[in-house]
């Protein structure tokens, strides 16, 4: 896990959230990866639009999204970053060699959601900001530079 990695409480205090009244309305917001991916765009620069708005921080007034698969199907918009790569669990590895970029792991064995994370080559291995999950049914690459 990388060391800069945020809680789940503090990031959801971030946007103006509390994470507990969240999970009151759907256990699924116990799941943040799409939210911290959501703030790492948008404090890029990168626009594209989210299902929560943001009620307080540096990105008040602009809008995140909690799903993972809802946040890479605005990514894959043309005027966002366009269609990703798509791997699976056999060629992954060996593509993303000396890549980095954002991925989305679909359908994840035993659980089938999905997880979107920063991913980056160190050395022979590719390292996610918080996990990867290579056992899924489709991953999704978009390489930045």
């Amino acid at each position: 896990m990388n060391p800069s990695y945020v809680g789940a409480i503090a990031a959801y205090q971030e946007v103006g959230y509390d994470i507990n009244e969240l999970i009151k309305q759907n256990s699924g917001y116990v799941n943040t990866c799409a939210l911290r991916m959501s703030i790492a765009l948008l404090k890029s620069g990168v626009q594209f639009t989210g299902r929560l708005r943001i009620k307080a921080g540096e990105l008040i007034g602009k809008s995140f999204e909690p799903g993972a698969k809802l946040l890479a199907d605005q990514l894959k918009r043309e005027s966002v970053f366009g269609m990703p790569t798509l791997l699976n669990r056999e060629n992954a590895l060996k593509y993303l060699v000396d890549k980095k970029g954002v991925i989305l792991f679909w359908k994840i064995d035993g659980y089938n959601g999905g997880h979107i994370d920063l991913i980056e080559s160190k050395t022979s291995a590719q390292v996610c900001n918080s996990a990867c999950y290579f056992a899924c049914k489709e991953i999704w690459f978009w390489q930045l530079n």
